[in-house]
């Protein structure tokens, strides 16, 4: 998730004016904040795996330090206490607590949208519901969630200037067009360029909220302290209701927009036909190196109903429970698949596989990798070779 975060940095405004937006906008991107800056230093790891969901090309399988749920309470807390030590925000019990909420609001939505990439503790029990596999709902509530809590926030407060009355409905807008880039436009190009993007994206919408809510007072500054307030309240009953009506249009096209969305693009794409170029039964045997004869397996794929590809693998020189596989990333010429978790033999652990290989007719011939399940560091890699033997 990326713009949906924000709606809760305008309903924690509305529970608290005091709150500086920019604190707040920081405060909900801070778990990615610290990601970005975990990645780009080499401490988590990302990879860039088009189609691995849907609307997302990021593959985030070692984010321990910032996106396990240990670490999003910890950095929840982290926050409440230097929100309450800083003094210049006056900060009382109830607007930490809520800073402190807003942090951990992140997870909360990232749950919603990940595939099982969040780790409950360190690298291990990953969670998710990985709405990110169907496009339209998961940018429907990029689009509710922070139009939302808009509403709450414009709801409570009253513009001082025209920029102040227009400029966070088209701000909203702008942040709504930047999440239809990241859904539907190119893959980064590096995981470190995903980092740098980012991050400077954050700072820069921090920034410019915390602009434009210099242009918006709270509802009761703004009405007139004098004692013949009868004209002035009708006035502001009058500008109010055509905030919210101009609010609900916005609301309303956005989710016309995100319902006329393009569909699962990978399904669809990978339906209509690379991956049935890979399905079928195929024998191989894995090298480990030059001397090695080889583990011989049989693997049967499919194209399932949501067009992916999966099937099983099995060992067929030993006796092993199917392992579970599934086509990552699939062209015309190559595909990137992950095997497991299952328990190797020869490793003596549980691990996941990840193999990556080149078709040529009916051969598929490539390299494999095998890290400890919940692991990041490789304990085994080599080649393998296989033919198609049932179509």
């Amino acid at each position: 998730m990326f713009v949906g975060h924000y709606g809760a940095t305008f309903a924690a405004k509305r529970g608290d004016g005091t709150i500086p937006l920019w604190v707040l906008f920081v405060g909900v991107q801070l778990l990615d904040v610290f990601w970005s800056l975990f990645v780009f230093g080499g401490i988590e790891k990302v990879r860039i795996v088009p189609r691995i969901t849907a609307s997302n090309p990021l593959d985030l399988y070692y984010m321990p330090y910032t996106h396990s749920f240990v670490a999003a309470l910890l950095w929840s807390l982290a926050a409440y206490v230097a929100y309450r030590a800083i003094r210049a925000f006056g900060a009382s019990h109830r607007a930490a607590l809520l800073v402190a909420l807003a942090v951990f609001s992140h997870w909360a939505l990232d749950l919603v949208v990940h595939r099982p990439d969040l780790p409950l503790y360190d690298n291990a029990a990953k969670v998710g519901l990985g709405l990110w596999n169907y496009p339209a709902p998961a940018f429907l509530l990029e689009v509710a969630v922070p139009f939302g809590g808009m509403l709450l926030y414009l709801g409570s407060t009253t513009a001082t200037t025209r920029l102040g009355r227009y400029g966070m409905p088209m701000f909203g807008v702008v942040m709504l067009a930047v999440q239809a880039f990241v859904f539907f436009g190119p893959p980064p190009s590096s995981d470190r360029a995903a980092a740098v993007t980012a991050l400077g994206s954050y700072f820069l919408f921090a920034a410019v909220a915390g602009w434009l809510a210099r242009r918006r007072a709270g509802r009761r500054l703004a009405r007139s302290p004098l004692p013949c307030v009868g004209p002035s309240e009708r006035s502001y009953s009058i500008l109010d209701t055509y905030r919210r009506r101009h609010m609900r249009t916005l609301l309303c096209t956005a989710i016309a927009l995100a319902a006329c969305a393009p569909g699962d693009r990978s399904r669809a794409s990978t339906s209509a036909g690379p991956a049935r170029k890979y399905a079928g039964t195929w024998e191989g045997r894995s090298f480990r190196s030059a001397s090695d004869t080889g583990t011989p397996w049989r693997i049967v794929t499919a194209v399932a109903s949501d067009g992916s590809l999966r099937g099983t693998m099995t060992y067929t020189s030993v006796t092993a429970p199917p392992v579970p596989i599934r086509a990552r990333d699939v062209s015309d010429s190559a595909v990137v698949s992950e095997l497991g978790p299952y328990h190797s033999i020869a490793a003596d652990a549980d691990v996941v596989t990840t193999t990556t290989g080149k078709l040529r007719g009916d051969s598929l011939n490539g390299t494999f990798e095998m890290r400890p399940a919940g692991g990041v560091n490789v304990i085994m890699s080599g080649n393998f070779r296989s033919k198609r033997v049932v179509p």
